[in-house]
């Protein structure tokens, strides 16, 4: 659902006009590098007469009834899933019995790229060797897998109401981000790597996983003397491990950018 505060193209164009009219992007535009939104770089460009205002005029209007959000939801969002699967056994007899579960869940998140899994085993098993005497087994297994991989966060930083993100045809799109287009054009031209950023190519890129793994043995021993005394000796170990990695390949822009700035 979108929010009734959200300022529409038609709106935000209006008011970067009003502001460039009154010099408020004039620092930004004197530094080649900076970076500045598309209408203002067309406002600038006609100021300086290297677009006709007629053209300039046409390039605007043609942003005005873009609505970002509708490239968000159709890329970037899809329908969570969470499933939920489990299967428990239970048994025995007068010398021994046993509980044994097993569940395996997968979370599908409502972003791209971004979805987490879990498999749990439980076992527990009672002995009974002698009268009165009661020997317990128990494992508790959990692992547990994130994938974040979603690119929202980083295109979310970049993007304004008339933002496209995709042509007529589905191919990615180039958005403004860091510097300037011109500058970053200047750059590659001198060997630099490519500093588009286009963020429809950059989904599949990433590799963002956290994997945890978590054991616990316990060992338990019961001896019943008389009705309403006995003595337990318990044990329990645990032991718990996660491995994060953060692998962004040299076709991400961020590896890209910071390839370059160095």
């Amino acid at each position: 659902h979108y929010s009734s505060g959200f300022l529409n193209a038609n709106d935000y164009i209006n008011v970067e006009q009003k502001l460039f009219s009154q010099g408020y992007y004039d620092s930004s535009l004197s530094d080649p590098s900076a970076l500045v939104s598309p209408v203002v770089q067309i406002l600038a460009n006609q100021r300086a007469g290297t677009l006709s205002a007629s053209d300039a005029t046409a390039q605007i209007n043609a942003l005005r009834n873009n609505d970002v959000r509708n490239d968000l939801t159709k890329y970037f969002y899809q329908k969570s899933v969470n499933q939920q699967y489990a299967i428990n056994f239970r048994g025995g007899s007068a010398s021994s019995d046993y509980f044994f579960s097993l569940g395996d869940d997968h979370d599908l998140s409502n972003q791209v790229g971004n979805k987490n899994g879990r498999i749990s085993i439980k076992s527990l098993i009672n002995f009974y060797p002698l009268k009165n005497l009661q020997l317990t087994a128990g494992i508790n297994y959990t692992q547990t897998t994130s994938t974040n991989n979603s690119t929202l966060c980083g295109v979310a930083s970049y993007i304004n109401p008339y933002t496209q993100l995709a042509d007529a045809n589905g191919n990615p799109l180039a958005i403004s981000t860091d510097y300037s287009a011109g500058y970053k054009a200047s750059m590659t031209s001198k060997g630099l790597l490519d500093w588009q950023y286009k963020p429809l190519a950059e989904i599949g890129l990433l590799d963002n996983t956290t994997k945890g793994v978590d054991n616990l043995i316990n060992l338990g021993a019961r001896y019943t003397f008389l009705q309403g005394l006995s003595a337990d000796v318990k044990y329990q170990y645990e032991k718990s491990s996660i491995v994060a990695q953060n692998d962004n390949s040299v076709d991400t822009y961020y590896a890209r950018n910071l390839i370059n700035q160095y």
